[in-house]
Order: C-alpha cells, then sequence, then structure tokens
C-alpha cells in the first residue's frame, strides 16, 4: 500500500481503526515484495476471467471499500489480485488468495469489482457482475457470472474465500433498432460547401441512444466521429474542441463511388465490453 507503515501497525503501533487494522490481515499474508509483483498476470483482461489451466480467478482490478462505499484509509483504493481455486466440493467450495498482488494509486476507470470489508471488521466481501470463463473459448464468449466470495479476516493463515453466491447467464448486445442512412454527396443539402461538425456527431449520439434496444441493465456509451480512411474530406479549422471538415475541392469524377461515415461505437460500461459499431450516416461521391 502507499504507506509501508500502516502495513505493519499492528506491531509498529500506528493508529488505526479497528476495521483498517482488520483489513490490513487481507494483505500481510503476502511478502512485501510481492505486493507490486511485476508479472502481469492481468495482461489483456478487460474483466475478471477464471482461468481453467490454472484454476484461477484473475481478477484485474477491485475496489477496496467499507460497507457503505468509502475507501479505507491507509491503503490503495484498487487492486489486482487472484484467487486460486482450492476446493471444487459441492458443500465446501473455496478459493484462496495467492501472488501476485498489484496496487492501484488511484481507481482504473475500468475498475469493475469490489472487496467490501464489514464494519465491525471481521468479513470481506468480494463482488462481480462481470467474470468470465476463458476468454479465448468461443463457447464461452457471450456467457458472463455474478459472483459473491466472502472471508473471515479473524482467523490465523491463509485467507479463503468461500462462495457464497455464482450465478451465470448468457449476455444478449444492444441492437440499432434505427435508420442508418446512405446519402450521394456533393448534393442538397449536403452541397460541395457543406460543413461537417460536431453538430451531426451529437445529434447522431442521441438518435443512437433512442433507437438502441438494450436487453439488459447497463451503462452504454456512445461515441460518434467522421470516418474517412481514404481522406475525402479536409479540416477547415477547429474551435473549442469541434473540428469543422468539408469535402475536398479536388474530388473529381475519379472519386466516385468512395465513401465516408459518421461511425458510433457503443460500448458497455458495465463489462468493459465494445458492442457494435454503426455507420449511422454515410455518403457516397457521386460528381
Amino acid at each position: 500500500m502507499n504507506n509501508r507503515s500502516t502495513r505493519f501497525s499492528a506491531t509498529k503501533g500506528s493508529e488505526l481503526t479497528r476495521k483498517t487494522a482488520i483489513a490490513c490481515a487481507l494483505f500481510a499474508t503476502l511478502p512485501y515484495s510481492q505486493l507490486n509483483a511485476q508479472e502481469n498476470a492481468w495482461s489483456g483482461l478487460a474483466r475478471s476471467q477464471f482461468d481453467s489451466n490454472a484454476l484461477t480467478l484473475r481478477i484485474p482490478c477491485v475496489v477496496l471499500e467499507d460497507e457503505i462505499g468509502n475507501s479505507l484509509p491507509g491503503f490503495s483504493p484498487a487492486f489486482a489480485m487472484n484467487l486460486l481455486l482450492m476446493s471444487d466440493d459441492e458443500d465446501n467450495q473455496f478459493l484462496r488468495f495467492v501472488e501476485p498482488f498489484k496496487e492501484f494509486l488511484e481507481v482504473p476507470t475500468s475498475c469493475l469489482d469490489t472487496l467490501k470489508v464489514s464494519s465491525d471488521g471481521t468479513t470481506a466481501t468480494y463482488s462481480t457482475n462481470s467474470a468470465e470463463l476463458d476468454i479465448h473459448a468461443a463457447v464461452y464468449a457471450n456467457r458472463y457470472y455474478t459472483i459473491e466470495l466472502q472471508t473471515n479476516l479473524e482467523g490465523q493463515g491463509p485467507i479463503d474465500f468461500s462462495v457464497v453466491s455464482a450465478e451465470s447467464r448468457i449476455y444478449q448486445a444492444p441492437r440499432f433498432r434505427g435508420e442508418s442512412l446512405l446519402i450521394s454527396t456533393p448534393a442538397p443539402p449536403f452541397v460541395a460547401n457543406f460543413i461537417y461538425d460536431k453538430s451531426l456527431i451529437d445529434s447522431s449520439r442521441k438518435q443512437i441512444y433512442a433507437d438502441l434496444a438494450v436487453y439488459e441493465p447497463s451503462t452504454i456509451l456512445v461515441n460518434c466521429s467522421y470516418l474517412d480512411p481514404l481522406g475525402l474530406l479536409e479540416l477547415v479549422d477547429g474551435v473549442n474542441g469541434n473540428s469543422r471538415y468539408r469535402l475536398k475541392s479536388t474530388l473529381t469524377a475519379a472519386n466516385n463511388n468512395t465513401r465516408f461515415s459518421l461511425r458510433c461505437n457503443v460500448f458497455n460500461g458495465d463489462l468493459n465490453r465494445h458492442v457494435i459499431d454503426i455507420d449511422i450516416m454515410t455518403w457516397i461521391i457521386q460528381i
């Protein structure tokens, strides 16, 4: 954690709340050198994933907080950690807190999971709604798990998390039910000197939100921009973050049937998952 003396406060006499002192037990099980382990066991993970080969739940980010959602003083606000499956018996499923382990000085915007310490400091509960099983196995590509694990912080020895609940669901991605337009240009209203700017981007984003069918409660983020791989547009100016474009004056009939578009990306913030690309407006050159 950030304040190394706090980590050893139980023996050095630092003043800590009971809640923080007991939470320290969760992380004191690993040697000091492992707290910022260089091994990146979470490389490429957008969400928690159970690695069936290693029998390990790899958690790329979990927010550490108390029962009402406040951070714990003296500790980094978020961590990456690993939980090794020790027993898969139906009546005795548990996972063990193992190395490597990594701290974050700030909570990443992509952090999805929580680790809550109870108000009396006796338990810690891990929760996620977005875990997956072996991301590279196509059969599990749309299956996500809601998991709750709990550990007792009063005991001695390894930190073991028992399985409180684990449920799976098949994720159905949002679908766009609106209209995508194919437009010839230059032609009214998109004449040769028409300005393509932020106003079209903003109206397109609003249309995506309005016409998007969402099948499970989610934090949906929509980002729109001009897609012009052939360089058919030229920048006119940019004011207060509003870049303004128009058709290049050098375009000729040789450019006919080439295209540029206004593309909107739909992202599920609760799964850290790119959902769909929508070319809501596509212009085709016809000179």
